[in-house]
């Protein structure tokens, strides 16, 4: 009896080293099997990863493409702001009118011929632009040129710009309305913003810890608006997106950016108020 005690010990012990081991085993193999699957789903994940990358290389590269295309479609256009709608207004009678002001108000001449499309955007209304194709950028830069002689008029225009650069533009004026609000010296030249003679783009600006907020530029109201530098030319507007600067399309006619005396806002607290970029 206690020999056969002892065999039934012995079994017992094999009979769970012998489980102990099957659920090792079997445990093993589970993580494995999991291990495999997270490593396949972690591979998945990076090529996803490296595809969507490319996507978003590849959509970059067609953006910059398809703004340099639509760009060079606009490069001979100009926007105008401030021409009536006529009833009946056929393009023939718009392009006479628009004609007649070049002549009248620009003191430049040009002929229908020079004019190769002509139509309006937008709802018809009195604040409708007009978009001008002309057949040479020569003739669009001479009537940029000669914008300036358009003050009082309530005609105002400007170049026509793709989208994202007028976006740009606007968020640029944002920033520039809230420094003019804080006292610093700043100028918009192209698409940057110069603040204490250092160039900013739209993208650095909203890196930058100094807050300009929509309230800056919202609620400043008419007081802050004559505060504004004149400007003769402000490049805004295009086609299926046309916008007057700062919601009026006479509120900066015929007026001159870069006439405007530089300001000697040098203070301590000025400049403390503003960041340097690094």
């Amino acid at each position: 009896m206690a020999a056969l005690g002892v065999n039934t010990d012995i079994t017992n012990r094999d009979l769970h080293h012998h489980i102990a081991a099957l659920l090792k085993e079997q445990t093993d193999t589970l993580i494995k099997q999991f291990d495999e699957k997270i490593n396949g789903f972690k591979n998945d994940l990076l090529l996803a990863k490296t595809e969507i990358r490319n996507l978003k290389d590849e959509n970059t590269k067609l953006k910059h493409t398809i703004n340099g295309l639509e760009k060079t479609l606009k490069n001979n256009n100009i926007v105008i702001f401030g021409i009536p709608p006529k009833e009946k207004e056929s393009r023939l009678d718009l392009a006479k009118s628009v004609l007649d002001k070049f002549e009248a108000l620009l003191h430049i001449s040009c002929s229908l011929n020079e004019v190769v499309d002509i139509y309006r955007v937008g709802k018809r209304a009195e604040s409708s632009p007009v978009i001008v194709k002309l057949c040479s950028i020569f003739t669009k830069d001479k009537i940029l040129r000669n914008c300036s002689k358009l003050k009082g008029t309530g005609l105002f225009i400007t170049r026509d710009l793709p989208y994202d650069e007028r976006q740009s533009k606007k968020e640029l004026r944002k920033y520039y309305q809230a420094a003019l609000k804080k006292s610093v010296n700043a100028k918009l030249i192209g698409n940057k913003l110069v603040i204490e003679n250092i160039e900013y783009t739209t993208a650095e600006l909203e890196r930058l810890n100094w807050l300009f907020t929509s309230e800056s530029s919202t609620q400043s109201g008419s007081s802050n608006q004559k505060s504004l530098p004149l400007v003769c030319e402000t490049e805004i507007c295009s086609v299926g997106d046309l916008e007057s600067p700062l919601g009026s399309p006479t509120a900066l006619t015929g007026m001159d950016l870069r006439s405007k005396p530089k300001p000697n806002l040098r203070s301590t607290a000025v400049n403390k108020s503003f960041p340097k970029k690094k």
